[in-house]
């Protein structure tokens, strides 16, 4: 074993495609160039350059721009430096040569009791909560994306509510903010206003942070994008018969990674979008820098897209075709809890349980989100209950992993969802619930009785004890009540058992059957 004083560097090393994406002048590091070539210099010195491993133009779905590049990086940081996550950010030169940004962020996983989350499922007490505890985690990063929770917060601001939007705002969220993709936060805030879906109330709470012109001028529309929006009058048409393509851009993107394709299927012109498919030639799937298709993009409209997504549909678009987070448009729309785009997928004759690149199904996708709604229209049409994602997990253990009460309780008690399902290394619901369940979600299964659940069983050598005390933050006394409650219920249902269900219980098997929890006749 190395001494611990050895224990002084750590070596990164990076060999994968990597997207290179073409930014403004103004995007750039606000640095004086010679300054930053100097800092640069100084970083190389001490870390070593980065070696060139040769070159492959666009050869992936999601490239654009034809910026894709083949890289080895190797880096030896010091051990303090590696305890922050290092996010590697590379920028075409107008040389065409790559140059190298190393920005050093503070990244997170989504959890189900960090920010994120609590964004997500709207919780205003735990967003303030957690504020309170860490004032910092406002602009936390998300690690599979970079998002902030301010960039969660615009996805859906429909949904998400007005106190959530203003806790955010006021704890310091930065608006310029941007993601993997160089997605600044105010741009989805921009994105929103022109289409229209930006409530009132967020829309004045923003005003008081940033001026209205530099909103709508932060997302860089084409001409034809601003005339499919209602920025600009104009003929669509007209305009395609008679600009040059370098004037058109139909296939750029622009500051927020669409295309006016895109803008025209979030804006509901479908006008504008026959024109630009049928004169214009744009590929009716063509995909946004993050993946989403114009007929993903018309799921902004929400209720309003019977017509264009009917359009869409007939005339090629895929709806099993993937974003970038894995999604399809079928698991997108439970995501984003629209239930009549939902609907009318299922009426054009979308499979209800379709997987995405993630293997979800659209019942795992709203279970997760508590959208109980879309999870039981999906359940009364036979989606399998019992499906299992990428992970290995079912919706019971989705509801429980995610405290979603609602769907939680209508799986438990409404369908025939396996409570005794066991994922990888004998991973079960009581073990899920211990290692991350709430007071409600123990209360619930403990409502239903969980019988025939071994609460001595283990994985990875864990027992459900060690999963409960084991968690990061402390348990509340009304957390062990409820979790004390719990394994004495269904140690006692799973006792009183009679020896045949016990059996059926149990794996199966021609050989003896063992169990650990003793059973009476």
């Amino acid at each position: 074993m190395a001494k611990k004083e050895e224990l002084k560097t750590i070596r990164l090393k990076i060999w994968d495609l990597l997207q290179v994406y073409q930014v403004s002048p103004r995007r750039g590091l606000k640095t004086p160039a010679f300054l930053r070539g100097l800092l640069g210099s100084l970083f190389a010195a001490y870390t070593g350059a980065p070696e060139w491993r040769g070159a492959v133009v666009c050869d992936t779905a999601m490239c654009h721009r034809q910026s894709s590049r083949t890289w080895e990086i190797e880096y030896q940081f010091p051990l303090w430096f590696a305890n922050w996550n290092i996010h590697a950010l590379m920028h075409m030169a107008s040389t065409g040569g790559p140059t190298l940004c190393v920005v050093v962020r503070e990244r997170v996983e989504y959890r189900f009791d960090n920010i994120f989350r609590a964004v997500d499922s709207n919780n205003v007490d735990a967003i303030q909560a957690i504020l309170q505890r860490n004032p910092d985690s406002v602009n936390y990063r998300l690690h599979r994306d970079g998002f902030t929770p301010f960039h969660y917060a615009c996805l859906r601001p429909t949904k998400i509510s007005f106190r959530v939007f203003q806790l955010l705002l006021r704890a310091g969220a930065d608006l310029d903010a941007e993601n993997d993709s160089g997605r600044s936060a105010l741009s989805y805030v921009a994105s929103h206003i022109v289409l229209g879906g930006f409530p009132d109330a967020h829309t004045q709470e923003i005003s008081r942070w940033v001026s209205m012109s530099r909103i709508v001028h932060e997302l860089e529309l084409s001409p034809v994008a601003e005339v499919a929006v209602g920025l600009r009058v104009g003929d669509i048409t007209q305009m395609l018969r008679a600009l040059p393509p370098s004037e058109l851009k139909l296939t750029d993107f622009d500051n927020t990674g669409s295309t006016p394709l895109c803008w025209a299927s979030k804006a509901g012109n479908l006008k504008a979008i026959q024109a630009i498919v049928k004169i214009g030639g744009v590929d009716i799937n063509q995909p946004t820098s993050t993946g989403n298709t114009p007929l993903m993009c018309s799921f902004a409209l929400q209720n309003q897209v019977g017509e264009l997504i009917d359009w869409l549909l007939d005339n090629g678009a895929d709806p099993a075709q993937q974003n970038r987070d894995g999604y399809n448009a079928f698991t997108l729309a439970c995501y984003i809890r629209s239930f009549d785009v939902v609907q009318k997928l299922i009426e054009r004759g979308v499979d209800p349980d379709i997987r995405d690149g993630q293997g979800r199904t659209g019942l795992c996708t709203s279970v997760a989100y508590d959208h109980d709604h879309i999870a039981r229209y999906l359940c009364k049409l036979g989606a399998d209950v019992n499906a299992v994602n990428a992970r290995g997990f079912v919706p019971l253990l989705v509801a429980t992993g995610y405290n979603a009460h609602r769907c939680l309780r209508m799986l438990l008690f409404e369908t025939e969802a396996d409570h005794l399902f066991h994922a990888h290394d004998n991973w079960n619901l009581l073990l899920h619930a211990g290692s991350c369940g709430d007071v409600m979600t123990m209360n619930i299964l403990a409502d239903h009785g969980l019988r025939g659940l071994d609460v001595q069983a283990k994985s990875s050598n864990l027992t459900v004890e060690d999963t409960f005390f084991s968690r990061p933050a402390a348990a509340s006394e009304s957390m062990l009540v409820a979790f004390r409650n719990l394994i004495a219920v269904v140690e006692r249902n799973t006792a009183n058992m009679p020896l045949e269900e016990v059996v059926q219980a149990g794996e199966d098997t021609e050989e003896e059957v063992y169990f650990d929890t003793v059973c009476t006749l």
